[in-house]
C-alpha cells in the first residue's frame, strides 16, 4: 500500500462539507502496523445534507430568496426591505451558502414585487440542516478533538463502557477557531457486546473551509 500522506483519486484529506448537489460525504480510514499501511475501512457516511426548502431558491422578476446561516436551531430576525431589485439585506446572501460543522443551519426570506412595489420580506424559514453527522448511535460512537496545528492526535484508546470519552476529547464537536483551526475526529463500533479500538484520526473540520 501506499505510504502516509496518500490520498486516492477523487477522496480528500479533510472534511469539505456537504450541499444538495452533493448530499453525503464518507469517510474510510486506513491503519498502520509496524511499517505496513491496511487497506482503507469500507466507507461510511460521515454527514448527510437534508433538504427542508422545496423550491429551488432563484429569483425571478416579481420573486426574491435570500439566505442566513445559523450554528443553532434559532431564526434570524426577520430583515427590512428596500425597494430596489436584487437588494440583500445585511449579513444575508443572495444565494445559499451552504451548511457545515459549524453552520448547521441555513434559512430563507422571501420577497415579491407587486406592480413596481416590493413587499416586506417573509419570516424566515428553515431551508437546509445538517444531518446527524458524528452523531452517535447505539452502536457506533464518535469523540471530538481540536488542535492549533495540522497534526493529528494520537488515537485515543477505548474502554469497554457506552459513552466513553478519552481524556483530551469531547463527545460532541466543538468548533474551531482563529487559535484552534483544526477539529479532528475519531469513532468506534461495537459488535455484540464488545466495543472495537477508535479509528485514526480524521480532520473533522479546518478553520477557513466553509
Amino acid at each position: 500500500m501506499p505510504g502516509k500522506g496518500f490520498v486516492p483519486t477523487g477522496w480528500t484529506n479533510h472534511r469539505i462539507g456537504v450541499d444538495r448537489l452533493k448530499q453525503c460525504e464518507w469517510v474510510s480510514v486506513r491503519r498502520k502496523t509496524g511499517t505496513v499501511w491496511s487497506v482503507f475501512s469500507t466507507p461510511i457516511v460521515l454527514e448527510k445534507y437534508i433538504a427542508v426548502g422545496n423550491s429551488s431558491g432563484a429569483d425571478s422578476a416579481d420573486f426574491e430568496y435570500i439566505f442566513q446561516r445559523t450554528t443553532v436551531l434559532s431564526a434570524p430576525s426577520t430583515p427590512a426591505t428596500a425597494q430596489m431589485p436584487g437588494f440583500v439585506p445585511m449579513n444575508w446572501t443572495d444565494d445559499p451558502v451552504g451548511i457545515s460543522g459549524s453552520y448547521r443551519f441555513e434559512w430563507t426570506a422571501t420577497r415579491s414585487k407587486i406592480g413596481t412595489v416590493w413587499s416586506e420580506f417573509s419570516a424566515p424559514v428553515l431551508w437546509a440542516k445538517l444531518g446527524a453527522a458524528g452523531a452517535d448511535s447505539a452502536d457506533v460512537e464518535y469523540v471530538f478533538q481540536r488542535s492549533a496545528d495540522s497534526s493529528a492526535p494520537s488515537t485515543p484508546v477505548t474502554a469497554q463502557m457506552k459513552g466513553f470519552v478519552p481524556q483530551g476529547w469531547t463527545d460532541d464537536p466543538i468548533g474551531v477557531n482563529s487559535f484552534l483551526q483544526y477539529e479532528w475526529s475519531v469513532f468506534r463500533s461495537k459488535t455484540g457486546t464488545v466495543w472495537s479500538e477508535y479509528s485514526t484520526p480524521v480532520l473533522w473540520e479546518k478553520f477557513g473551509l466553509k
